[in-house]
Parts: C-alpha cells; sequence; structure tokens
C-alpha cells in the first residue's frame, strides 16, 4: 500500500437516487478519509460553503438532528422560532442562517466587517443533504 493512499478520499455512500441527484447537484461526494494516524474520518467533499460548515463543525449525526429539526420547521412554511438564535448556526469558519429563502451561508470577514454572504442552499436541498450525511456517517460499512 502506497503512503499516500491514506489521503485519498475514497467515496462510499450509496444513497438513494433522489439524494444522489441533489448531491450532484451541488457537486458533493460523502467520503471517507484515512488520516496518517489510521483514524477513519467521513464527511463531505464539495458543495461550497457546505464543506468547511459540516467537516470543521457539524460532523455527528447528534449535531445535524437540530439543523434538520429547524431547517424543516422554517421548510413546512412555520414562523421561525421564537428565540431568533434557534435559526443560527455558527461553525469555525462559516456562519449559517435558516431563512424561508433557504440556508443562507455566510463568511468570516477581518474584525469589525460584516459578513459576506456567499451561497443559499434552498431548504428542501439542505435537509436531503443533511439527512443522507447524516445516515452516512451512521454507518457503520
Amino acid at each position: 500500500m502506497n503512503f499516500f493512499s491514506f489521503f485519498k478520499p475514497k467515496a462510499t455512500h450509496p444513497a438513494t437516487a433522489a439524494q444522489q441527484q441533489v448531491l450532484q447537484k451541488y457537486n458533493i461526494e460523502l467520503v471517507e478519509r484515512n488520516p496518517a494516524r489510521g483514524i477513519l474520518h467521513k464527511t463531505i467533499r464539495g458543495g461550497g460553503m457546505m464543506e468547511d460548515f459540516f467537516d470543521l463543525s457539524f460532523n455527528s449525526p447528534e449535531s445535524l438532528d437540530r439543523l434538520i429539526s429547524v431547517a424543516q420547521h422554517m421548510h413546512q412554511g412555520n414562523e421561525p422560532p421564537f428565540e431568533g438564535d434557534e435559526c443560527e448556526f455558527f461553525g469555525i469558519s462559516t456562519w449559517a442562517f435558516v431563512e424561508r429563502e433557504g440556508m443562507e451561508f455566510y463568511e468570516s470577514q477581518q474584525d469589525g466587517e460584516p459578513l459576506k454572504l456567499v451561497q443559499t442552499v434552498p431548504l428542501a436541498d439542505f435537509i436531503i443533504i443533511t439527512q443522507a450525511l447524516k445516515v452516512f456517517l451512521w454507518d457503520e460499512r
């Protein structure tokens, strides 16, 4: 086995056809990476700002549950939860807000600069992506 094969991601998720269509729309792959220490790390690759958001901050099935719940709540036409911060998700380098138009991803700026909107993903697509990632993270293959 080549030393560098540990760093090469391998796609393994058998997503449904509907999920695959949405994942392909955003150029997303659900992959397994084996760092040098041999520890398996499952994540997404691609998807614009979603890659860092999920890989660095929301990368466990438990952390995805709240995302899915709030996104579904808003997607069903409900008012935002009473506490406004329930629709805010802060990652290491990415901030995301659940809005009626979709999940809005913002990039952190220099001190004092306003956040910069980089990507908006319709809630229906975001829910499918998040659910596919959650199943992938739980998969024991």
